[in-house]
This record gives C-alpha cells, sequence and structure tokens, in this order.
C-alpha cells in the first residue's frame, strides 16, 4: 500500500510540468484569440463572421465599448490567480448582462452591429459558464420561414421575418436585403443567436431554401402574410 501511494505520488509530481505546460498553451491560445478579436473590432471588421457589408454606424460605439470590456475582462480572469478570480467573476456577469441588454435593444435597427461585435465561438468558450449564457452564438436552425407585412394605414408596414423551428419562433433580422422566398419555405438560416433574435447578414449569404412551396396568402387586423417580400 505504501509503495502504491509513493508511486502515485512520484507520477503526480511527473505530471505537473506536463499540466502547466498545457495551461500555458491554452492560456497563450485565448490571449492570442482575444488580441485578434480587438484588433478586428478596431478595425470596424467582422473577426468569426467576415462577408458582411460595411458598418452602418461608428465601430467605436457602445457595442464596440462593452465587448473590449468583457474580452479583457476574460482574459483578465485566466491571467489571475485563484484568489482572485473570484472578484473579477463579478465584473464579468456584470459586464456580460449589460452587454447583452444592449444588444438585445440594438438587434432589430443594427444586426450588422450585432454580427460584427459577435464573440468568436473559441473564444466564446473559454467565458466562465455563467457569463457564457449570456452572451449571443452562432447558430444554424432549419425551420420555415414565415414573411408577413405590417398592416399599417397606407399598407405599406416593414416586412417581418421569422423562422419556425420545432416548436419555438425566431425572430430574424437582416443587414443586407432579405430573401424573396414565399411564406412556408424550408429553409436553413445562418446568423448570430440572441435569446429568440438572429442577426443575419442577408438573404442570399446567410438563409438557403430547402424546399418550395405554393404562395398563399391570409391576413389579419394588424399582420399580413406574404407571398414573397413585395407582393403584399
Amino acid at each position: 500500500m505504501t509503495r502504491s501511494v509513493a508511486a502515485a505520488a512520484a507520477d503526480e509530481r511527473l505530471q505537473l510540468p506536463i499540466r502547466s505546460a498545457l495551461s500555458l498553451l491554452v492560456l497563450g491560445f485565448i490571449l492570442g484569440l482575444a488580441i485578434g478579436f480587438l484588433l478586428a473590432l478596431l478595425a470596424g471588421t467582422s473577426f468569426a463572421h467576415p462577408g458582411g457589408p460595411a458598418p452602418a454606424g461608428p465601430v467605436n460605439g457602445p457595442a464596440e465599448q462593452h465587448t473590449r470590456d468583457l474580452v479583457t475582462l476574460n482574459a483578465r480572469y485566466h491571467l489571475a490567480a485563484a484568489v482572485d478570480q473570484g472578484q473579477i467573476h463579478g465584473h464579468l456577469v456584470s459586464v456580460a448582462l449589460l452587454r447583452h441588454q444592449f444588444l438585445a435593444s440594438t438587434i432589430a435597427r443594427d444586426p450588422g452591429t450585432v454580427r460584427r461585435v459577435a464573440i468568436p465561438l473559441t473564444l466564446r468558450a473559454s467565458l466562465p459558464p455563467q457569463v457564457q449564457a449570456l452572451v449571443e452564438e452562432e447558430a444554424e436552425l432549419e425551420g420555415d420561414l414565415a414573411v408577413r407585412r405590417e398592416d399599417d394605414a397606407g399598407g405599406r408596414g416593414p416586412y417581418l421575418y421569422t423562422l419556425d423551428v420545432a416548436g419555438q419562433r425566431f425572430t430574424l433580422h437582416f443587414a443586407g436585403d432579405p430573401p424573396r422566398l414565399p411564406s412556408g419555405t424550408r429553409v436553413k438560416a445562418r446568423g448570430v443567436r440572441l435569446d429568440q433574435t438572429l442577426a443575419l447578414w442577408s438573404g442570399e449569404q446567410s438563409v438557403r431554401a430547402l424546399s418550395s412551396v405554393l404562395p398563399v396568402a391570409v391576413g389579419s387586423q394588424t399582420t399580413m402574410a406574404c407571398r414573397a417580400p413585395g407582393t403584399c
């Protein structure tokens, strides 16, 4: 028994340098991702989701500032001693909540900004679980597209796009031109998910039709389903 305990202790001592080296590699990877992402933010480009339109607003606005704060705090969290991580974790949660609230209020009018500041998947995975729950994520959803137009006095209200996925409904907001597909089309949509909302670049880039349907028009007092944008 004594020999087994001693052997286990010796194995543990041998493993320590390996674990330390692996920890340093992981930390270096996280810091490298953070630096690359922050540089992309400064340049006004998307680190994880290239190919979108030019920014519609300032590249140093609240969305960028909240995102920089979050990424910088996450780096500090990983660099800190265990005794200090608790306090930094509390700051991380507060910043993530503030950022989440701002992006949720922004996504309908400026989905391009939400896509541009979206945290890359690998960097998101480095966040503490409680913080991850407050951060958007890349998502590809398959479901039935619905296109409706708000029925105002002149009949010229904005088009509304939703996606029904296994009993859940997601609102779609496009930074560019939306898809010209009729309601009921089965599609795959790829974008940045924040709660029950998706921010997408454009219909051409972000939505792929899987099936076609015969156009059907139905209506209500407040909205009217469309065969396709421009037909109602």
